[in-house]
């Protein structure tokens, strides 16, 4: 699967780091549940941060470089081992665009040890595993979460496919009509296609505006010789981090990865490093005319931070103050008071060399105008009035609750961990990131505001069957500068 929603999937994980803190998905609950009440949901925080503090978190590195992170969670009846290599699609060539997602598929086709994909598979299911691989922009992951019995055999399992896979000619014909068959679907899906559509408009000359999944072009003039060569050359020691999550005796662990990802030679590679794009003043709007669609999907983007960046804590609650939930101010504006959308939401996308907030809402065709015009008042609003204690407050509650409550499982704290140190070169904890959210006032968060939200930044992509642009752009342009 990929991980950039292209990417509705790519928020899912990258999300638990500071800077991507909107919660509420489309918006369509509380910060995170409606199905609770506030006691009780307060409580569920309450118990949630107390598991989180009894998380203690090792690293090691192992002789050939290869990272490790151990972090042990008493409470856990399952392990997960995750994976990550710093080998996104923006390591890749515009003419192998899909690539690394081409390796993704090609590692679950069978090995020198378990020739077949079903040897693979049945043996992971054997154990009742739940296993994945995912591609993004900036990394990929290859996970397996099993009970603590199982955990060694997982472990096994998935390095074999990491480093013993056998790349036959005709896995990769079929794998390849497989991911046609996927560019296809993304087409065909509204979501999906617009989150694209934003990314081209936005990055048409970065690695960001391209699909992660690449094109029907591009897939189809894969060679092996292509595929093996980008494999062998970013799945190597420097350039990964194995986390170990959950309840596990960290001295049979090490062992094991000693034996098997500590085996790989060791290879020097330098960190990918990426020049910050360049923004041609807008606003910018794109209509891509789907004929057959009955609704409006619509992304409206802006430029924001780059990982790491210490705006980030106030980025992050101000796309939750404007979209986080169903108390949020777009929520309440949009679909609540008006009913004009069926979901809105707003979450920021952070990266190495940049960022993006993105406000997203799905719209009836006739009052796509009207919910612009409603979305622009309430951004000019963030920018010319501080957002009060009060509000403030209970946006922090949140954060800190989401964040508690998303770091119960294995897997989601292997990837909490991992990603942090494969993409930040640090870890945070769970206290850090608390005073992080704690430390934001209502200045530091209209002025970001005021630092993003201008009619120059404003990149507006629709799906729909509409193809007339003008309507738009005057609305935009009252975000003023």
């Amino acid at each position: 699967m990929t991980k950039r929603l292209g990417n509705q999937l790519v928020l899912l994980f990258v999300a638990l780091l500071l800077a991507l803190v909107a919660c509420g998905g489309q918006g369509q609950t509380l910060c995170g549940t409606a199905k609770t009440s506030l006691d009780n949901r307060n409580q569920d925080k309450a118990a949630s941060a107390a598991k989180s503090a009894d998380i203690a978190v090792r690293k090691l590195r192992l002789d050939n470089g290869t990272r490790v992170l151990f972090v042990q969670m008493p409470s856990a009846v399952t392990a997960t081992v995750l994976v990550l290599y710093d080998a996104g699609s923006l390591l890749e060539n515009p003419e192998q665009a899909g690539i690394a997602h081409f390796v993704e598929h090609m590692m679950f086709r069978g090995t020198t040890r378990r020739p077949t994909q079903a040897d693979l598979t049945s043996e992971m299911e054997g154990l009742g595993a739940d296993f994945n691989g995912y591609t993004s922009t900036d990394h990929v992951g290859y996970y397996i979460r099993a009970e603590a019995s199982g955990f060694g055999q997982g472990m096994d399992i998935l390095a074999d496919m990491l480093m013993n896979s056998v790349v036959r000619a005709e896995d990769m014909e079929i794998e390849r009509g497989a991911i046609t068959d996927e560019i296809n679907m993304r087409r065909d899906h509204v979501g999906i296609r617009n989150e694209e559509a934003l990314d081209h408009l936005m990055f048409p000359l970065d690695g960001l505006g391209r699909p992660v999944v690449g094109t029907a072009e591009t897939v189809g003039a894969i060679t092996r010789a292509d595929l093996v060569s980008f494999w062998k050359r970013n799945f190597v020691p420097s350039s990964t981090i194995v986390t170990v999550a959950g309840r596990f005796d960290e001295a049979a662990t090490l062992t094991m990865l000693e034996r098997t990802f500590g085996s790989a030679a060791p290879v020097e590679r330098r960190r990918p490093r990426f020049a910050s794009p360049v923004f041609i003043p807008g606003p910018h709007v794109l209509m891509d005319r789907k004929d057959d669609a009955t609704q409006v999907s619509l992304r409206l983007g802006f430029p924001a931070y780059a990982r790491g960046d210490s705006r980030g804590p106030a980025l992050g609650i101000l796309a939750t103050v404007l979209g986080g939930g169903m108390s949020s101010r777009l929520f309440s504006e949009i679909r609540t008071k008006r009913g004009l959308a069926y979901s809105i939401s707003a979450g920021p996308s952070t990266f190495r060399h940049t960022g993006q907030l993105v406000i997203r809402a799905g719209l009836d065709t006739k009052r796509l105008a009207e919910a612009i015009q409603v979305i622009v008042s309430e951004l000019v609003r963030l920018k010319t009035e501080p957002v009060s204690a009060a509000e403030l407050a209970k946006v922090k509650s949140c954060l800190r609750g989401d964040l508690a409550l998303s770091l119960e499982k294995s897997d989601e704290v292997a990837q909490y961990y991992g990603l942090q140190l494969l993409l930040e070169g640090r870890t945070w904890t769970i206290a850090e990131r608390f005073a992080a959210y704690d430390a934001v006032t209502p200045t530091q968060v209209q002025a970001v505001a005021a630092d993003l939200l201008s009619a120059s930044r404003a990149y507006l992509a629709v799906v729909s069957p509409l193809d007339d642009s003008a309507p738009y752009l005057p609305l935009l342009q009252q975000l003023g500068e």
